[in-house]
């Protein structure tokens, strides 16, 4: 009898303990989000991600095209911290020391899906870069060391389309971006007296043998402003530069190689080169033509040739 008395406090003691140990929600304040932006016809917090001091909230606003921030520096009292438009539809939201990234859906329609991320200094509320996805971008996340972002594009299918049979291109695919690096140092590189500053930014990895890269190049034109020319694309083994390039001012070609490529290190390498050399079937463009004619000759011949395309004269006799 005295046994199963200890028997039955046992078991009592641990029904209390796991009673105890529960874990709880208790709802301590809302917030309302149309007070971040009360101009806006309609407001939605979709993903909630907060800072690492726990201090701050950031939310992804779809309806609004921006991200709204709110401050819990006194959880039971929230207070509207700010609103920042992103020029399209923020899908997702995540945050890595003091920098905050979203992925925002920018496509015109389910046939050309396009999207950026967005990178947003946590406490001036300013956007510092944005890097074109190539796609429909839907969630986004880090890993646990803060060095790796990871993207869905998602590409959603068109439901008009078939009734939504799958599949539907175009397909989806994940983009991987170093945070700390996977960028080249610009390099400067001069052909025929044009210099041109060159970087190079690996944005996704393909394990069948490719690359996502994406290419920015400054390029210096005869009034001594310079263009900015800005391309993502696959590079794989198999590109041939003279085929495979990026138009650049003044007639010029950029191109890049892959020679080597592991899970951590590939090689690569930029070529520019002037467009004459590029194959039969990217040779210059009549407007590239033109533009050369106009730099060569104090700009009477572009001129000239602007009037006869107006009607306003009569082509030039050779």
């Amino acid at each position: 009898m005295h046994f199963k008395s200890i028997l039955l406090g046992l078991t009592v003691g641990l029904l209390a303990t796991s009673a105890y140990a529960a874990p709880v929600f208790n709802r301590i304040a809302s917030f309302p989000v149309e007070l971040n932006s009360p101009e806006a016809k309609a407001t939605s917090a979709e993903i909630v991600t907060a800072s690492e001091d726990g201090m701050t909230l950031v939310y992804s606003d779809s309806p609004a095209g921006g991200i709204g921030f709110v401050d819990i520096t006194d959880p039971k009292a929230p207070k509207a911290a700010g609103f920042l438009a992103l020029d399209g539809e923020p899908t997702s939201v995540t945050i890595v020391g003091t920098k905050v990234y979203a992925a925002v859906n920018t496509s015109e329609s389910k046939a050309n899906p396009s999207g950026k991320l967005v990178v947003v200094d946590l406490a001036t509320k300013a956007i510092e870069a944005t890097v074109d996805l190539g796609g429909q971008p839907d969630s986004i996340t880090h890993n646990a060391a803060g060095t790796l972002l990871a993207i869905a594009i998602e590409n959603e299918r068109d439901e008009e389309v078939n009734d939504g049979d799958i599949p539907q291109l175009p397909a989806g695919y994940l983009v991987v971006l170093s945070i700390t690096g996977g960028a080249l140092d610009p390099e400067s590189l001069e052909v025929r007296g044009k210099k041109f500053e060159v970087g190079v930014r690996v944005v996704g990895f393909d394990p069948n043998g490719e690359l996502r890269l994406r290419l920015a190049v400054r390029t210096p034109t005869s009034t001594e402003d310079t263009v900015d020319t800005r391309a993502t694309f696959n590079v794989g083994f198999f590109d041939f530069p003279l085929i495979d390039n990026t138009r650049l001012a003044n007639g010029m070609r950029c191109a890049v190689t892959l020679s080597a490529l592991s899970q951590s290190n590939a090689d690569l390498t930029t070529i520019c080169f002037p467009g004459e050399y590029a194959s039969l079937k990217d040779r210059p463009y009549y407007d590239e033509v033109i533009q050369q004619l106009r730099d060569a000759t104090g700009d009477s011949v572009g001129t000239d040739e602007s009037r006869w395309r107006e009607g306003k004269t009569e082509p030039a006799k050779p």
